[in-house]
């Protein structure tokens, strides 16, 4: 992800090499909700982590 965003600070430091300006913003916009899906999915594991382990100690507890 990150070789990437340097790979774009590239094309926008040499104007030869840049691409268009339309797929430049797409690849970023979509960099940007693959990130958002990551964390979203790293959210919803831990929280069913947290779900799984209070259920755990409720059975303990009887």
């Amino acid at each position: 992800m990150v070789d990437k965003s340097i790979h774009l600070l590239e094309n926008h430091s040499h104007p030869e090499k840049r691409g268009d300006p339309s797929r430049i913003q797409f690849n970023v916009y979509r960099q940007i909700q693959q990130a958002l899906d990551m964390l979203l999915k790293t959210e919803y594991v831990a929280r069913s982590h947290q779900f799984t382990r209070e259920l755990l100690s409720k059975i303990h507890l009887r």
